[in-house]
């Protein structure tokens, strides 16, 4: 198995708030190859999304949620 380097994090403002939202979110982000790992904070007030990964765009990740229903935006830190 091939090492890869794992060294983008994106954060995103989502409008994510309860397992069910969850769990139809989860089907998408893990089954996206360049996706390592992934989190939504509930206790920060704007249901922070992180993402770990190798190379998935910003663009893509806001269209995906977008096209889930979604409100995601870009925080830059």
């Amino acid at each position: 198995m091939g090492t890869s380097m794992i060294d983008n994090v994106l954060v995103f403002k989502t409008n994510v708030t309860d397992s069910v939202q969850v769990a139809s979110l989860a089907e998408m982000l893990d089954t996206t190859e360049d996706i390592a790992d992934w989190n939504i904070d509930f206790q920060d007030c704007d249901h922070i999304l992180r993402i770990v990964s190798s190379g998935i765009e910003t663009h893509a990740v806001i269209a995906s949620l977008t096209e889930l229903g979604f409100r995601c935006e870009e925080l830059k830190e």
